[in-house]
């Protein structure tokens, strides 16, 4: 149904090339069929280029690790010290655990190599465990420099859980928080398996009531 594919091809990627200049080097091919970016440039198609070609009228294909990317970010993460006391495997809303930041790729802690390994890097997009990883620079070294500054940290049980409870834009930390994790009955909580956990207790000797259901796990807690 069209007479010169080849040359409506090539009118197409001239004006392609208004949108995304970087196309101009596949212009030097009489057949054009394909060709290498660099990261940098690779990131500003990602970024940028993608979506005024679309609105153009290009059919744009991304890869998959683009679409669901995770982010660079921070992971807290706590524990019960070796001496805390716990009456009954029970902890209070007082109890001392030990807290400590890590840097994260999603739910993915970092290791030192990795660690250092990033921060030579300047690209926008690093090679990470086999994936592609978005990275800002700038704000990737904050994040270094913020857990030189921090050691390990001894925090009340209900503190960490307002941390975990707490909106992004309310932390005072300069990466984002990709989760709060810890162990015990306090990580339980975090994750919200303790209902599943929870014995059913029959209704109290003397009460004269059909609980509710929320109001028979409250009286399990």
């Amino acid at each position: 149904w069209m007479s010169r594919p080849d040359e409506v091809m090539l009118a197409e990627l001239g004006r392609a090339t208004s949108v995304f200049p970087a196309l101009g080097g596949a212009l030097r091919s009489s057949r054009p069929s394909g060709m290498d970016l660099d990261v940098e440039t690779t990131y500003d198609f990602l970024t940028d280029r993608a979506a005024v070609l679309d609105q153009a009228g290009f059919g744009v294909l991304l890869p998959s690790w683009w679409t669901s990317r995770r982010p660079v970010g921070l992971r807290g993460s706590a524990r019960s010290p070796e001496d805390a006391r716990v009456t009954g495997g029970r902890f209070s809303r007082e109890a001392l655990v030990d807290f400590q930041w890590h840097l994260a790729v999603g739910d993915d802690l970092l290791t030192e190599d990795e660690l250092a390994m990033l921060a030579s890097t300047k690209a926008p997009l690093v090679r990470l465990r086999g994936q592609w990883v978005e990275v800002d620079p700038d704000h990737l070294q904050r994040g270094l420099d913020f857990l030189d500054s921090q050691s390990e940290s001894t925090l009340t049980a209900i503190e960490v859980i307002a941390l975990a409870a707490s909106h992004p834009d309310d932390l005072d930390v300069p990466l984002p928080v990709t989760s709060i994790e810890a162990e015990g009955s306090l990580g339980e909580l975090l994750a919200g398996s303790v209902d599943r956990a929870l014995v059913p207790l029959e209704t109290p000797p003397g009460l004269v009531a059909d609980l509710r259901p929320y109001q028979s796990r409250g009286l399990s807690w």
